[in-house]
């Protein structure tokens, strides 16, 4: 039996005075087959702790902490 281990973040937001919340990381999902990595990722964001967040303008509904793209997204958008 194999598991997968991934970190559950939620956060909140507010965009002219409309609270929005959001759990996107970055725009991979990330998981691992070690528990250890997930729990240090998830330890990045500790509850109550205020960080910066990517909001669309378009669509303030999404948002992102990490909007930096993974190297291989940028390998895959050259060939397209």
């Amino acid at each position: 039996k194999s598991y997968v281990h991934r970190a559950d973040v939620t956060y909140e937001y507010e965009i002219n005075g409309e609270k929005h919340t959001g759990e996107r990381i970055d725009f991979l999902s990330y998981s691992s087959s070690d528990k250890a990595a997930a729990g240090e990722q998830a330890a990045l964001f500790e509850v109550g702790k205020q960080i910066d967040i990517y909001v669309d303008p378009e669509n303030p509904n999404e948002s992102v902490i990490n909007r930096d793209y993974p190297f291989v997204l940028w390998i895959i958008g050259g060939f397209t």
